[in-house]
């Protein structure tokens, strides 16, 4: 099987994932430090779909190999993939978003909860909030991405799968 129909089996099964823990786990606990197990799978499937595009891409040769790490095919995509396919900007700014919300919690000297919130706080004390309400949005958005580039990939997949 050629990698990029791996990948998106993979971004496919992260945003489930998500969705359940959004859907079913957090209701049942309660517990505010779920939603950053959501973000989480939520990055990995936007991450993981993006790569399948690109991997798409270099199977057809269309663009040059590249680096497996976020901003090397984030650039990719968006220099070169993103207009040819008219994929839509709210995605890219989906995927920056989700890369700064983890990067400032890997990088947060304190994180609270406060009511149905989780608070991350950077050293100059400015604050992001994650919501269950904004989860479920970036989970819309991530399932829209999804299905957008498997309608891309699809052209050519019955020829590739044996």
């Amino acid at each position: 099987m050629e990698k990029f129909l791996e990948l998106r089996h993979k971004a496919e099964k992260y945003a489930k994932t998500a969705e359940q823990t959004i859907n079913f786990t957090y209701p049942l606990v309660k517990e505010n430090k779920i939603m950053l197990t959501v973000i989480n799978q939520l990055f990995l499937a936007n991450t993981t779909i993006m790569g399948s595009l690109l991997h798409y891409e270099l199977y057809h040769k269309r663009i040059p190999f590249f680096d497996d790490n976020f901003e090397s095919k984030f650039h990719l995509l968006r220099s070169r993939v993103a207009d040819k396919y008219s994929i839509d900007p709210e995605y890219l700014k989906l995927l920056r978003d989700l890369k700064d919300i983890i990067i400032a919690h890997n990088n947060s000297p304190i994180e609270f909860s406060r009511g149905n919130k989780l608070v991350i706080c950077n050293d100059n004390y400015e604050l992001k909030e994650l919501t269950i309400e904004n989860l479920k949005k970036a989970l819309s958005k991530t399932k829209l991405f999804i299905e957008d580039i498997i309608y891309i990939t699809n052209k050519n997949e019955k020829a590739l799968v044996r």
